[in-house]
C-alpha cells in the first residue's frame, strides 16, 4: 500500500498546483492497469490454448491405444505403443507449461487487484480533493465579492455621512 498512499500524497501536491498533472497521473495509472489486465488475458488465452492442446493430446493417446489393440503384427503394436508414448509426453509437457503459466499469472493477477482497489480509492480521494478545491475557490472569490461590496457600502456611507454633515453646516 506504500504506493498507492505516496501516489496520494504526490496526486494532492499536483492537484493544488496543476489539474493537468493530476489528470496526468490517473491516464498512468490507467494504463498501467490496461496493460497489467492485458498481459493477464493473454496468460489466460495461453492457458486455454494448452488446454486445447492436452484435450488433443488425450484423444490421439485413445486413438493409438485402439489402435494398438487392433493392430495385427506386433512392429504395427510396438509403432502405436511408441505413438502413445510420444502423446503422453507431449500431454506432460503441456500440462508443466500449463502450470508455469499458471504461476507467472498469479502476479498479475495479485497486482492487478491490488492496483484496482489502490486506485478506486486514489480516484475517489482525488474527486473529494478536487470538489474540495474547487469548494474552496468559490468561498474565496464569494468572500472577495463580499469584501468588494462592504467596502462599496462603507464608501457610500461614508460619502452619505459627508453630505448629511455638509447639509447641517449649511443651516
Amino acid at each position: 500500500m506504500g504506493i498507492f498512499k505516496r501516489t496520494k500524497t504526490i496526486a494532492k501536491s499536483y492537484l493544488m498546483k496543476d489539474r493537468d498533472r493530476v489528470k496526468e497521473i490517473q491516464k498512468d495509472t490507467e494504463q498501467m492497469m490496461r496493460e497489467l489486465k492485458a498481459k493477464e488475458d493473454t496468460i489466460n488465452m495461453h492457458i486455454n490454448r494448452i488446454d486445447q492442446q492436452m484435450i488433443e493430446q488425450q484423444e490421439l493417446i485413445k486413438k493409438f491405444e485402439r489402435y494398438q489393440s487392433k493392430a495385427e503384427t506386433e512392429g504395427d503394436a510396438s509403432r502405436f505403443a511408441l505413438q502413445k508414448k510420444q502423446a503422453e509426453d507431449e500431454k506432460q509437457s503441456l500440462l508443466s507449461k500449463r502450470s508455469e503459466y499458471e504461476q507467472t499469472l498469479r502476479p498479475f493477477q495479485n497486482s492487478y487487484q491490488t492496483l484496482e482497489n489502490g486506485y478506486e480509492q486514489t480516484a475517489a480521494y482525488l474527486t473529494a480533493l478536487q470538489t474540495e478545491a474547487a469548494t474552496k475557490q468559490k468561498e474565496a472569490e464569494m468572500i472577495t465579492q463580499l469584501n468588494q461590496y462592504e467596502e462599496k457600502v462603507r464608501r457610500e456611507l461614508a460619502e452619505a455621512e459627508a453630505i448629511l454633515e455638509l447639509k447641517k453646516d449649511s443651516f
